[in-house]
């Protein structure tokens, strides 16, 4: 199993998925394809993980939720993308999620293979906000995307129009 320390997110057009450039902590590369269908899966799964259950009303909830995610976008910082080249393509069937000590671990899976991405708490965020303005690029809608999510996406990524990574 590859440990990723550095992650690109994209919509590959040709193929109708979403693209995971990914650079090893040993210095491989590899380029992870993910269906639509496994990244709402992954998402929900994600999105439940990070909304926690407790006395607040929604609203306040809600609005907490996209403050947390709004400063997690506004610390991103713009990086060059990983090179694709020559790097292998593969199709992930599943993604195993669990958390340990504060941190989100997401182990992609393959015919006989994985990688594992870790991500702390505001990483997480970072990525999913990646993620979701590929789900706008793709044209994929946003059902799976809670309300806080949408609220707080509506303005620093789509307006910066810098690559993050």
């Amino acid at each position: 199993m590859e440990a990723i320390n550095r992650i690109t997110v994209s919509y590959n057009d040709m193929e109708d998925r979403i693209e995971l450039a990914c650079r090893y902590e040993t210095g491989g590369i590899q380029v992870m394809w993910l269906t639509r269908r496994l990244c709402d899966r992954l998402v929900e799964a994600l999105v439940a993980r990070l909304q926690t259950p407790g006395r607040q009303d929604p609203i306040s909830a809600n609005t907490l939720q996209s403050w947390e995610l709004s400063a997690a976008k506004a610390a991103l910082v713009p990086e060059n993308p990983v090179s694709e080249i020559g790097a292998s393509r593969v199709l992930v069937n599943a993604v195993d999620l669990s958390q340990e000590n504060g941190r989100f671990r997401l182990y992609f899976r393959w015919k006989d293979s994985g990688a594992l991405l870790i991500l702390d708490d505001t990483s997480l965020r970072q990525w999913l906000s990646i993620v979701h303005e590929t789900y706008a690029k793709a044209q994929w809608g946003s059902g799976v995307w809670p309300v806080w999510f949408s609220a707080a996406s509506a303005s620093h990524l789509a307006s910066s129009g810098v690559p993050l990574h």
